[in-house]
């Protein structure tokens, strides 16, 4: 009697467990669902970000491309432009304004 006794008290200790853990997966479950709603709006500009990383990329390659150019161009026609004033003032002999 004294192992049937054992055997029961065993039995109802394992559905005590069971029973606990079926709480904890549920629990834990719920936790989940708070967390992914939570991190929702993160997840979708971080796709977002990742989708339009390559355009973004791209923009900024052709903006310094231009803007390297526009500088080379603009850095001859200054040049010249200063050439021309340098030499005018040397040959008129005209002073400059501050």
């Amino acid at each position: 009697m004294a192992v049937a006794a054992k055997v029961n008290g065993l039995a109802a200790h394992k559905r005590l467990l069971v029973a606990e853990s079926e709480l904890n997966r549920h629990a834990l479950a719920m936790d989940l669902g708070v967390v992914a709603g939570k991190t929702a709006t993160l997840e979708r500009w971080a796709l977002l970000g990742w989708k339009a990383y390559p355009v973004l990329r791209l923009g900024i390659n052709l903006a310094r491309s231009f803007s390297a150019n526009r500088h080379r161009r603009s850095a001859g026609v200054l040049a010249a432009v200063s050439r021309a004033l340098r030499f005018a003032r040397s040959v008129f002999g005209v002073k400059r304004e501050t």
